[in-house]
């Protein structure tokens, strides 16, 4: 089983010596989790939610712009960056999903946007479906809303839950982040290219086993088919940027799901990949000032 003893985490006084929007950076104890939250800004109430494997960093250069007409919120998911979990099983949607909730009532913050990449779009939208958040608007990007085709769908999970649970194979993988081309080529297979900034960042993160541990339990824990289901039916508009060289995830997923809602729009970004909002923050953060 996965036993957190023998794993590291990043190190706010190491990792976080030099993180993105350092002075923005605050930690928040709610029931479960020790968060690792940044809040800035003023106006209409803007929450970004990251991806598997990321932290708030994804959003930094987008934050940078965000804030200045917005009050933005930013958080790393459970078992991700520096927000630290006491729960055994904190990492399926529902899980998460609940205990975003908790932090965000803890905090006071109603978004009327929640923005999410990826996995963080799943959160996002499931956090309106359950009525946790009331937004006047849901913004995708490059959502993770089904599960990988086929064989390679069913295996998945299945090998996830067994590296997950061998905190060696974290370890292992952690250790090998060490070297920075693997870093860069795992980016390079999302086909976007970040700047070096986010590229420092992520291989800061991978070579601690801890946050391994935590993008590992995600993808173990997750089951995509109900909710895939409820944010077809749900009311609550969704927008769905996606970026037409993403290698991760086919925009054909974001684009199947609007067809079957009552209120989404999708909008196509040329040139860009699963990381478009860190490849070209002036062009997200413009469709989100248009509301």
């Amino acid at each position: 089983m996965n036993v957190p003893f023998l794993l590291r985490y990043p190190d706010w006084k190491q990792e976080g010596l030099d993180w993105p929007h350092r002075a923005d950076s605050r930690f928040v104890r709610t029931r479960r989790h020790r968060w690792h939250i940044q809040r800035a800004g003023q106006g209409q109430k803007v929450l970004l939610l990251h991806g598997t494997g990321a932290s708030v960093h994804s959003w930094a250069d987008l934050f940078s712009r965000l804030k200045a007409d917005f009050e933005v919120l930013s958080l790393d998911l459970p078992g991700h960056g520096f927000t630290r979990t006491d729960a055994l099983r904190f990492s399926s949607v529902e899980a998460m999903t609940e205990d975003i909730a908790d932090l965000l009532h803890s905090e006071e913050f109603s978004p009327e946007l929640v923005i999410g990449h990826s996995a963080g779009a799943v959160l996002a939208s499931n956090l309106a479906i359950t009525g946790a958040v009331s937004p006047v608007r849901v913004i995708s990007i490059n959502g993770a809303y089904e599960p990988f085709p086929g064989l390679v769908g069913a295996i998945a999970p299945v090998m996830a839950k067994a590296l997950y649970y061998n905190p060696l194979m974290a370890i292992t993988f952690a250790s090998s982040a060490k070297n920075r081309k693997r870093v860069e080529g795992l980016i390079e297979q999302t086909g976007s290219v970040v700047p070096v900034s986010s590229v420092d960042a992520y291989a800061a993160l991978l070579q601690c086993s801890g946050h391994v541990s935590g993008a590992l339990g995600m993808m173990a824990h997750w089951n995509l088919a109900d909710v895939s289901k409820a944010v077809a039916q749900t009311k609550v508009p969704h927008l769905f940027l996606v970026g037409d060289q993403d290698k991760a995830v086919p925009p054909l997923v974001s684009e199947k799901l609007a067809n079957t809602m009552p209120h989404a729009d999708v909008q196509r970004l040329a040139g860009l990949g699963h990381l478009l909002h860190e490849e070209d923050p002036e062009t997200v953060a413009a469709v989100i000032r248009k509301g």
